[in-house]
């Protein structure tokens, strides 16, 4: 196993580390989005969608065994 791997991400730091990976976040309304990290700025953006930092609740990385090339 990997250790830490289903720690949470608490700072855009953890986000900056993980571009491109796959991340499950829940907001604070409840809603899930779950997709890919593209940017991470004065916002963070998943598949597209903008999410705001205060808006967080809780996001951890998905891990994945085998990811497409050119992803």
């Amino acid at each position: 196993s990997s250790p830490g791997i289903d720690r949470p991400l608490t700072k855009p730091r953890h986000f900056r580390k993980n571009l491109g990976r796959l991340v499950n976040v829940v907001r604070v309304d409840g809603e899930q989005v779950a997709g890919r990290i593209e940017s991470v700025d004065s916002v963070l953006k998943v598949d597209g969608k903008e999410i705001a930092w205060d808006e967080i609740k809780r996001a951890v990385i998905e891990v994945e065994f085998r990811r497409k090339e050119g992803k």
